[in-house]
């Protein structure tokens, strides 16, 4: 596409009157499990303005309501409701409130960067359709629960996954979810004790380990076996709030033989240490 109102430089103006509401890994450390960098929606009046020439993340920008033009084969076209710009890295692009009355877009950032950066599908800016009201209410429903006095990182996780979920049935409507890896992940999920192997998880999949490594990859931002770390930790802060048990035991009921490896990958992924974890809820009394 080349190089956008060259003259024009780089833009990043939300514009007085805009209002908007986002989350950022600092709020959410969970996000980058996913890739994701930055969350949010935007109440956007004439005056939010975004030209980025060469930028270091991707991004779908989802239109509301409203109206609002992007920057598409070099030229402006309106981005309608139920409409998503989908802009990878490096990629030039623009986008821009019109009015006269709110252009309401809900947004997700990924890092183009870093060990846990998902690889965006699309090599070029795209305009695509968009299932518009669950994209919408997820966005929503994590800024809200970041902003909350009270964050709950396992809530948060679950609005982030539901974020990244959407993401991808938008950039791929035809693999999100794949059905193979629907089972496999309900497969493991039963037994998380079990030391699943790359070997095994093709298997139950009927996936070659490549193929296995590029579905996963595609639909979960990651390796297989990151998603089973995953899982496991998500079932550990489930059980670290909701039962008595020593942290031992749910290290070793959720596939930890060591409690200190345990313990150093909960915090990298929670943000506390699994005492701490513990201490922040309300665990119930197990009957």
């Amino acid at each position: 596409m080349g190089k956008i109102l060259f003259h024009l430089g780089e833009i990043h103006s939300v514009g007085a009157q805009t209002r908007e509401r986002m989350t950022g890994t600092l709020q959410a450390p969970g996000l980058q499990r996913h890739g994701l960098s930055l969350v949010g929606w935007s109440a956007a009046r004439r005056g939010f303005f975004f030209v980025r020439q060469r930028p270091d993340m991707s991004q779908l920008l989802a239109c509301v309501a409203g109206r609002g033009e992007v920057w598409l084969d070099g030229d402006w076209r309106p981005l309608r409701a139920g409409e998503a710009y989908a802009t990878p890295p490096e990629a030039p692009h623009a986008y821009r409130a019109t009015g006269p009355g709110i252009w309401q877009v809900c947004w997700a950032a990924y890092a183009a960067a870093g060990p846990q950066a998902w690889r965006f599908p699309l090599a070029a800016p795209t305009v695509l359709p968009v299932e518009i009201e669950p994209l919408r209410l997820a966005i929503e429903g994590l800024c809200a629960c970041a902003a909350g006095p009270t964050a709950d990182e396992a809530e948060l996780a679950l609005w982030t996954q539901i974020v990244h979920r959407r993401v991808l049935a938008t950039l791929q409507p035809h693999g999100a979810p794949d059905s193979r890896l629907h089972r496999l992940w309900t497969r493991v999920n039963a037994d998380l004790a079990r030391p699943w192997t790359l070997e095994e998880m093709a298997r139950e999949a009927a996936l070659s380990r490549e193929a296995l490594r590029r579905h996963c990859l595609r639909e979960c931002g990651h390796s297989p076996l990151r998603e089973v770390t995953r899982l496991r930790l998500q079932r550990a802060a489930e059980l670290l709030r909701h039962t008595p048990d020593k942290v031992a035991a749910i290290a070793h009921r959720v596939g930890f033989t060591d409690p200190f490896a345990f313990s150093t990958a909960f915090k990298r992924a929670h943000g506390r240490s699994p005492q701490a974890w513990r201490g922040a809820g309300d665990p119930q009394p197990r009957n």
